[in-house]
């Protein structure tokens, strides 16, 4: 966390695209370090993932983590002012991100929602862009039921909170490291593979929306339509009479949630009489933020600071913070 004079909490995913079954609560995606990190405290909060819960839980996550900050924030830093908080996510954290602007008391004075999914009746959202194969194949029926079984897992006292990409697998320990904030970090690299394969199972059979809503519990299509509209913020917003000013940030290219999610949400808000900044980087793909600019940082900026906000201003994370050239070039 970062000790400033004043706070945010930031109901976020991770820097992955793959935020609710694998990735960390440790590294700070971009947008909110550039656009806010200079000003607020960062509370990065970790989530459990599919298959051993889901969405629901997901979001009593963030409650319970929007709930000890109130407890414990004002004692651990006396000087803030809790109620001038704002929440934010890229992803699957854009989607938690948006659905705490529905749940949170107080509510937050701005959300920031970076391609997140705000309606999940729409069945574009891809599921399996880039999964070519099916990570089963060639391995035997054996290994198949190994991922089934483990996709069958509904413990919640197995479902974990950082877990790794097969991109991460790819870089050299130390740069995991440094990319994830920490230095004795160390993988079971027969297990990550497995895990890895489990997601692209996931994605090559069309499951992630089955097991985060539970479908298997629904005993009707009346069931499981009720279910994906009471977790898609744009369909919430017609039992709203208000909602907090939203900054919407998606890259008109995106092939995994389609960029109508945002313009949808986007005129939806505005109907309703809700400040909305947003910005469309044309031809931008999923997580495009990772190279994030001065530009859309200035924007970011402009638009915090026409919020209602109380409280002093501090630093935020720089070059100095960070121990891996490639890493920071990322981040920052």
């Amino acid at each position: 966390m970062l000790v400033h004079l004043s706070t945010q909490c930031i109901k976020r995913a991770i820097s992955d695209a793959t935020g609710w079954q694998s990735g960390n609560p440790y590294a700070i995606d971009p947008p909110m370090q550039a656009g806010f990190g200079d000003a607020f405290h960062i509370v990065s909060v970790a989530y459990r993932y599919i298959p051993q819960v889901g969405l629901k839980e997901m979001v009593e996550d963030c409650t319970d983590a929007f709930d000890w900050c109130r407890a414990r924030l004002p004692t651990l830093l006396p000087d803030i002012d809790i109620d001038s908080y704002f929440v934010g996510g890229d992803s699957a954290g854009g989607t938690l991100a948006s659905l705490m602007g529905h749940h949170l008391s107080p509510r937050p004075k701005v959300v920031l929602n970076v391609y997140g999914v705000m309606d999940f009746t729409d069945f574009r959202v891809d599921n399996a862009r880039g999964i070519k194969s099916d990570p089963a194949n060639g391995k035997g029926d054996e290994y198949e039921q190994l991922l089934q079984s483990r996709l069958a897992d509904r413990d919640p006292a197995h479902a974990q909170f950082a877990r790794a990409s097969r991109w991460l697998l790819t870089l050299p320990l130390s740069t995991a490291r440094a990319f994830w904030g920490l230095p004795d970090l160390e993988f079971d690299q027969k297990e990550a593979v497995i895990e890895c394969d489990a997601y692209d199972y996931t994605s090559k059979h069309h499951l992630r929306f089955d097991l985060l809503f539970r479908k298997d519990e629904c005993p009707d299509d009346k069931t499981w339509s009720d279910r994906l509209i009471q977790y898609s913020s744009l369909h919430l917003l017609d039992q709203e009479k208000g909602y907090p000013p939203t900054f919407i940030l998606h890259g008109t290219g995106d092939s995994i949630v389609p960029v109508s999610q945002g313009y949808n949400f986007e005129k939806k808000l505005k109907e309703i009489g809700v400040e909305v900044a947003t910005s469309y980087p044309e031809g931008e793909e999923h997580a495009f933020d990772q190279r994030f600019n001065v530009s859309l940082t200035t924007q970011l900026s402009e638009f915090r600071n026409s919020a209602d906000w109380t409280g002093s201003r501090g630093r935020g994370l720089g070059r100095g913070d960070c121990t891996d050239d490639q890493v920071c070039d990322q981040a920052l």
